[in-house]
């Protein structure tokens, strides 16, 4: 019952971040219970209080079909949440939403990510 994976710190910004992953087309989620597979109630509920704390929290999402990988902000997301009736999250919502393309380098079977488009946006560039 963790609000997120990955904590990241660099001067002078924190970043919470919860990871996910699909082999599917969309990510499940659950704004009322923690009973889903993919993001729970916790997590929506823990992130979007830590960013009250000028701490930067969204979603990696990872969609194994089509090797993208999106950073999606919590604020994003919940305003996805409060304009819509569905249970999932799919590429087309993310894109919608303002989610960004991650930059990914597959190594053999795993990727290396490049997430300095987090402290870029916090310098403003």
């Amino acid at each position: 019952r963790n609000n997120c994976d990955f904590i990241l710190y660099k001067k002078p910004s924190m970043y919470a971040l919860e990871l996910k992953t699909t082999s599917g087309t969309s990510i499940p989620f659950d704004k009322e219970s923690n009973k889903c597979s993919g993001i729970k109630k916790n997590q929506i509920d823990g992130l979007t209080k830590m960013s009250g704390y000028e701490i930067v929290c969204g979603f990696i999402l990872n969609f194994r079909k089509t090797s993208n990988t999106y950073f999606m902000g919590i604020n994003e997301f919940n305003d996805f949440l409060n304009n819509t009736d569905k249970k999932s999250l799919n590429e087309k919502d993310i894109i919608a939403y303002n989610g960004i393309l991650l930059i990914a380098t597959k190594k053999r079977v795993r990727y290396t990510y490049d997430l300095s488009f987090l402290w870029n946006k916090e310098e403003g560039t």
